[in-house]
């Protein structure tokens, strides 16, 4: 690799590979691991998804703060980003139901899945939710929606740079039953980083999505009756979700604007 010699930003293709080579970093993890599917397992991932790209930038001689689009935010964009976040857990949760419904998940995969996010304590409890909420919060957004999103803005309209980074990120998920959901949550998180030229709104919304899924499964279903019912989300929430969204959005575009890639510092 060279240094930076002017370049804005890495290229796509840069994008591309330092994405695979994440993937290729998770696998190996895994094996080194030896698929325990613990919480630990789930800090360790979570934190590894940023150093393929860290490493890059640093050895290119880009600025990471930049890159990952750090910069700060004033609360304002942040309680309508929480509003995203609140509204697409209901919604979403309802569409893994249907799909699942259509398309059973393998039953080995689920127990995995249940394995790696039930906690057997409080202190197990505790460390995944510091790898769910904060660590993959923003992790994930600053790998997508900060160095890949931002690299596609370079070249492609916007719409098309949010859509090919949410299905990137979808894919980054190796779950092909939570592709629809994680790619549509990637597009919301995508339009989040893009009005504002920072992850910070999307990072707190993504944590909270995942905040809120890692409470539920560790909630037993007799105490989330005033959720769910016959296997589905009850529709007075799935309803709320709905207005939380596209109210968070539309009070999210009255309090942000859109900065160009090139103007972010």
């Amino acid at each position: 690799m060279t240094r930076n010699t002017g370049a804005v930003w890495p290229s796509g293709r840069e994008a591309f590979i330092i994405v695979a080579g994440t993937m290729m970093l998770f696998l190996l993890l895994e094996g080194v691991i030896g698929l325990s599917r613990s919480a630990f397992t789930l800090l360790i991932l979570e934190a590894a998804v940023i150093v393929p790209a860290l490493a890059f930038l640093l050895i290119r001689g880009f600025s990471p703060v930049r890159i990952f689009r750090l910069k700060s935010v004033g609360l304002a964009p942040l309680i309508p980003a929480l509003m995203v976040g609140l509204g697409s857990k209901a919604v979403f949760d309802e569409i893994d139901r249907l799909v699942q419904a259509v398309f059973p998940m393998d039953p080995r995969i689920l127990d995995a899945l249940q394995g790696m996010l039930h906690a057997h304590s409080l202190p197990e409890l505790m460390i995944l939710l510091v790898a769910s909420v904060p660590v993959a919060g923003l992790t994930e957004e600053m790998l997508f929606r900060g160095l890949v999103q931002g690299a596609m803005e370079q070249k492609e309209d916007v719409t098309k740079a949010v859509v090919i980074t949410a299905f990137m990120f979808a894919v980054m998920h190796f779950n092909p039953w939570w592709f629809l959901e994680v790619f549509i949550l990637g597009i919301f998180m995508g339009i989040l980083t893009w009005r504002c030229g920072s992850i910070y709104p999307a990072a707190l919304a993504h944590g909270l999505y995942n905040g809120l899924g890692i409470v539920m499964t560790n909630t037993g279903t007799r105490h989330l009756r005033w959720y769910s019912s016959g296997g589905h989300v009850s529709s007075l929430w799935i309803l709320a979700g709905l207005a939380l969204i596209v109210g968070g959005f539309i009070w999210y575009f009255r309090v942000t604007g859109y900065r160009k890639t090139e103007e972010i510092t």
